[in-house]
């Protein structure tokens, strides 16, 4: 899920893929402030101008599709969106199957045991030296195929199932180090209206 300055940052990307059960969400430009009329008027109208600016990232990524005051009445009601949403705004590229990537490796494990399979099954027919020997070749090549590919489809899988955690705790890893950043982020916006309110 891409939430605020996150989907501002996705904007960026040359090509922006969306998994189907991901979501972006926009809004304007908020803050904290504190100090007297003055400066309340000043930090909303540095306000304003923040939301300009992140309207036109989103612009500049929908390449048109996406209407300047359709967008900014999805800004003011702060929207969240699927991710086909965003690709019919232009604010995505592709959205991708959701298929985990543990469920993917064990698809190309399967496809990889019946290509195997499949070329064994041909070597285990070819050239054979009389009828009978053919068959009894046949019989021990398509029986030694099998258990190779057997033993190779085990390895692949635990492999994929390996690769899948991996995956998996390096996108965990990912968020809570975005989150972290964001936090520390929002805590010097903090500190620093705190400051030039002093």
């Amino acid at each position: 899920m891409a939430c605020s300055i996150a989907s501002v940052i996705a904007m960026a990307g040359d090509k922006v893929i969306m998994p189907k059960a991901s979501m972006l969400m926009i809004h304007n430009a908020w803050s904290c402030a504190c100090g007297n009329a003055e400066e309340l008027r000043k930090a909303a109208d540095d306000l304003d101008v923040m939301s300009e600016t992140l309207a036109q990232a989103y612009l500049a990524k929908s390449g048109g599709i996406l209407a300047y005051d359709e967008l900014k009445a999805l800004m003011d009601k702060e929207t969240i969106m699927p991710a086909t949403q965003a690709h019919e705004y232009g604010l995505c590229d592709v959205v991708e199957d959701d298929t985990s990537a543990e469920d993917k490796a064990k698809a190309a494990v399967r496809n990889a045991m019946n290509s195997a399979m499949a070329m064994a099954m041909n070597r285990a027919h070819m050239m054979p030296e009389t009828h009978d020997e053919a068959e009894e070749t046949a019989e021990e090549k398509t029986e030694n195929a099998e258990s190779t590919v057997a033993e190779n489809a085990q390895v692949m899988a635990e492999r994929a199932i390996e690769l899948g955690n991996d995956i998996e705790l390096l996108n965990n890893n990912v968020s809570k180090l975005f989150f972290i950043k964001l936090t520390i982020i929002t805590n010097n916006i903090i500190i620093a209206n705190n400051i030039l309110s002093i």
